[in-house]
């Protein structure tokens, strides 16, 4: 898909590849996205939801559900700057297991 709503996508990936500033981001999101393809994410458990009802505690369940959605964001950025398949499979599989949740 190069263009979408007039946006064309190869131009602004090649725009920020090419811009020192941005490059310097960019290496940066890929070297978080690399670090999230070694991840295994634990299933969340109905009791670390719950605790936000019982204590007013949401840390515990928002600390996964917040990395999950950071490292597809990473993933799927690194995707789109690269072009490299080994981020295709595992962005599927983490929007799959975002989408799967009991809530979000």
């Amino acid at each position: 898909m190069k263009r979408f709503y007039g946006v064309d996508f190869e131009k602004q990936r090649e725009a920020v590849l090419n811009c020192e500033k941005a490059r310097f981001i960019a290496d940066g999101i890929i070297k978080k996205a690399d670090e999230a393809l070694k991840k295994i994410y634990p299933a969340f458990k109905m009791s670390e939801f719950m605790l936000y009802f019982e204590t007013g505690n949401r840390s515990i369940f928002e600390k996964n559900y917040f990395e999950r959605r950071n490292d597809c964001s990473y993933i799927s950025i690194a995707y789109w700057l690269t072009g490299d398949e080994k981020y295709y499979k595992p962005l599927i599989d983490l929007i799959f297991m975002i989408c799967d949740e009991f809530t979000w």
